[in-house]
């Protein structure tokens, strides 16, 4: 009896390690979705936009500060280099 339990252990183990790959690969391809325009419409709507939040705001505006070398030139027109 203990050679069929394992014979039975073995199939049933790999029917189920087959059907986690299968389940994962379908998952994969599922998620894998072209946005046609039509459908950008609806994803682009203010609703689907992040809250936002003032110091979340902050904290992006210091990076971009950093990043760009410069500060303050948020709200006005032009950068400093004279090409307005």
């Amino acid at each position: 009896m203990s050679r069929l339990a394992g014979r039975l252990a073995g199939r049933l183990a790999g029917r189920l390690r087959a059907l986690a790959i299968a389940a994962i690969v379908i998952g994969l391809a599922a998620s894998c979705v072209r946005v046609r325009p039509h459908q950008r419409q609806r994803l682009a709507h203010p609703a689907m936009q992040a809250p936002v939040w003032p110091a979340v705001d902050r904290a992006d505006e210091h990076v971009r500060e950093v990043r760009e070398g410069s500060g303050g030139a948020t709200a006005s027109g032009g950068s400093g280099c004279g090409c307005n």
